[in-house]
């Protein structure tokens, strides 16, 4: 049977080492603390880079942040600054939710590597991103300032913007690769589909841009009413605006 205990002292000592090399400006960057563990174990190797290896349900949190964090097992690499999570890996920080099978977090630059069944959830808008690949970039001081996600082997992102947070009718983005950058922007590349109850739109390439009002499909585009009018438009690239997030003009050029 594992018993399973806290580590304050693990938790003060990878706290040092995230700490090592940060300036004033990225002082609010995440400093790890575990908070539970199951199994410990240290390597330090000849360079004196160590290796902690936590298991048995590892449980940690970011000091002085909400920021929290759940996996199955753990290993921190202090030469890398790298936080490895493996089985039922959770992720939360006061903008999303993140579940997949295996994370890597990358604390200098406040990135996070997600593969597997990876389910992210805006907690702000609702907006929800699935797929087997994913990156995160966290919005920190000196690195960015505000969230971006990108997704890359055909994921499926139900966006929605701050205006219609939590709208049971969002835009239903699928393509080969999705960038997301704060609430507001997003685009994708390679057979990508967008649907809403009102159109259905397809192209080679897509920008949506929910602040401006606007978007654009870029190479076989068309774009197909979901209403009564039932229209049908096809081109080299077509733009629309939108208002009030409703389809209002579309306009297609060439061939």
């Amino acid at each position: 049977m594992t018993t399973r205990w806290r580590v304050g002292w693990i938790a003060f000592e990878v706290a040092i080492l995230v700490t090592a090399g940060v300036n004033a400006s990225e002082a609010q960057n995440c400093l790890v603390e575990f908070d539970s563990v199951g199994t410990y174990h240290q390597t330090t190797r000849v360079s004196g880079a160590r290796i902690q290896r936590l298991g048995g349900g590892v449980f940690a949190h970011c000091r002085g942040q909400s920021t929290r964090m759940r996996a199955d097992s753990v290993e921190w690499f202090s030469a890398r600054n790298r936080v490895d999570l493996f089985g039922a890996v959770r992720f939360e920080d006061s903008t999303v939710t993140l579940d997949t099978d295996r994370a890597f977090y990358f604390l200098a630059d406040e990135r996070l590597e997600a593969y597997g069944s990876v389910k992210l959830v805006n907690l702000g808008t609702g907006s929800e991103l699935t797929g087997p690949r994913l990156t995160y970039y966290r919005a920190a001081p000196g690195l960015r300032d505000t969230t971006a996600l990108e997704a890359s082997g055909r994921p499926t992102v139900e966006y929605r913007n701050e205006s219609e947070a939590h709208s049971p009718d969002p835009y239903v983005i699928v393509g080969n690769d999705v960038k997301l950058v704060g609430n507001d922007a997003a685009w994708a590349w390679g057979a990508v589909t967008i649907d809403r109850a009102d159109f259905h739109a397809t192209g080679d390439s897509a920008e949506l841009r929910l602040d401006q009002g606007v978007g654009t499909l870029v190479g076989h585009a068309n774009v197909m009413g979901g209403d009564s009018t039932s229209y049908a438009i096809a081109g080299r690239t077509i733009a629309f605006r939108l208002e009030d997030n409703d389809l209002r003009w579309v306009q297609a050029r060439g061939l």
